[in-house]
């Protein structure tokens, strides 16, 4: 796709740039000025390095659909959590295995006598010994945090029986409390009717301790319904390819893990990390991702936990919008309108954006998804890749995406400079010291950190302009094609030139 930094010598070309870029915040034109060399080769390890994350994230991904398809048609057991507060016995194998001492001699592993160098119990003991390490190697785990909660650890069976004691048990507080009540007030010197409202009032407080032991039974019962629900919904979705692994996890490749791990009902994966069930104190069901030890596992900094309420969130779906996208970009008919220039197309790519990209699940699969017509998504050209016709990734190039340059651009000159401090810094301040330069993405750290949030969606506005420059540029691309195409430069040969 031919650049529309200035390489192109065509005046249709131009006048259809110069057009674009009258309704686009960003300065294209400036790139060269603002962009060094240091910052396109800066970019080019960026690329590189995005395209490593997609293999792993592609890895972890399939590792994810392998366990949806194996899970797809198996019947729902109750959730158990392993080996969270040392109730739950280790697991350890317990075949005997045949080995050989140090005489040479052919002994079952659990033979105390098996003492080499190294000896560790753990490994080489008896079977109880293996027990014993294996349950010492876990951290204690009854609660964990979500949000601004505690959550309590327990499966269902066990949280419900916890319920049932206390609705059982609200009859004889009840009588204690009022036997309480009428001693306590005679001893006092209250009289009858006194007492009587005291009574009254400990009668309406029980009854409301009844109504929320009970609200919380129902909440059990919903959100658990809620999470089988959403565990045959991706099962479905895995089956049928509709999860945007890169989008899901190039920011959070735990999620992917953690998805992983709710479809093995508490059981570990193969490094040990779990999903670990608990309730809130509404009764709400709340799954936490920890690793072997049971240490919470974190992503952007808090623990990697998901509720009934937005446990559908934790992956991105791919969105029924993709189609718009693909008429957005349509070679046919920018072959046929060329002439007329960009203008026309902007305009549609701006209505279109701006009316069907409402939510953020929406934005961060276009973000992620390349169309036929393109020769990257608007993820890939942030991060300063472009593919070929091939598909596979273009690396080691010299110069910039169009987009990775005019980033930068536009982030500087987002608001007035002397409107920044530390106190109130730069939205994309990386270094701490209020404004918008240079040091905040000359290194690859940093780049990566501030594109990250131009793509997280949680700016939804600033999120949908970034891609409607992207398909902009795009079809400016394309546009350029097609008038070179239809109009070849024609090299007439000099009679008087030597051979």
């Amino acid at each position: 796709m031919a650049s529309l930094l200035g390489k192109a010598d065509t005046t249709l070309v131009k006048a259809a740039t110069d057009a674009a870029m009258a309704n686009v915040p960003v300065d294209i034109s400036r790139v060269h000025e603002r962009i060094s060399k240091a910052h396109a080769k800066m970019t080019a390890s960026v690329g590189k390095s995005w395209g490593v994350a997609l293999k792993a994230i592609g890895e972890i991904g399939a590792a994810l659909v392998q366990k949806g398809q194996a899970t797809k048609d198996d019947t729902i057991v109750p959730y158990e959590n392993f080996n969270t507060n040392g109730k739950v016995e280790a697991k350890v194998d317990t075949t005997p295995t045949t080995i050989e001492n140090d005489e040479g001699e052919l002994v079952e592993q659990d033979d105390p006598s098996w003492n080499e160098p190294g000896y560790d119990p753990g490994i080489h003991g008896t079977i109880e010994e293996r027990k014993q390490a294996e349950l010492k190697s876990y951290q204690t785990l009854t609660e964990f945090n979500h949000k601004d909660m505690t959550i309590k650890v327990a499966n269902t069976d066990q949280y419900v029986e916890t319920l049932r004691e206390e609705i059982y048990g609200l009859s004889d507080i009840r009588k204690t409390a009022l036997n309480d009540i009428e001693e306590q007030g005679k001893l006092d010197g209250k009289t009858r009717e006194e007492i009587k409202v005291l009574k009254q009032e400990e009668k309406v407080k029980q009854k409301k301790k009844k109504r929320d032991l009970q609200r919380k039974k129902e909440n059990v019962n919903n959100s658990n319904r809620k999470f089988a629900g959403y565990r045959e919904l991706l099962t479905s979705q895995l089956a049928e390819g509709s999860i945007n692994m890169e989008a899901s996890g190039m920011y959070g490749a735990n999620k992917i893990k953690f998805a992983n791990a709710l479809l093995g009902n508490g059981k570990p994966l193969a490094d040990g990390s779990k999903a670990v069930q608990g309730y809130d104190n509404d009764g709400n069901l709340v799954f936490t991702y920890v690793d072997k030890n049971n240490r919470p596992i974190k992503s952007g900094g808090e623990n990697l936990t998901v509720s009934g309420s937005d446990i559908e969130n934790l992956l991105v779906q791919q969105s029924p919008k993709r189609p718009l996208v693909d008429g957005l970009i349509d070679l046919k008919n920018i072959r046929k309108n060329y002439e007329y220039g960009i203008g026309g197309f902007s305009t549609e790519i701006a209505r279109t954006v701006d009316k069907e990209v409402k939510d953020k699940n929406t934005f961060l699969d276009l973000a992620f998804y390349q169309s036929e017509n393109t020769d990257s998504s608007l993820a890939d050209t942030l991060h300063d890749v472009k593919y070929n016709k091939d598909r596979a990734p273009i690396l080691d190039r010299e110069d910039p995406t169009d987009l990775a340059g005019a980033f930068i651009t536009g982030l500087a000159d987002m608001g007035n400079p002397e409107d920044y401090s530390k106190e109130n810094p730069h939205p994309y301040d990386q270094d701490q010291d209020g404004d918008f330069d240079k040091d905040d993405y000359m290194t690859e750290e940093n780049y990566m950190a501030i594109v990250k949030k131009a793509l997280s969606g949680d700016d939804l506005n600033f999120s949908k302009f970034l891609l409607k420059k992207h398909l902009e540029l795009q079809t400016a691309g394309l546009l350029d094609e097609a008038f070179k195409k239809n109009n070849p430069v024609i090299v007439e040969e000099d009679e008087n030139a030597l051979d």
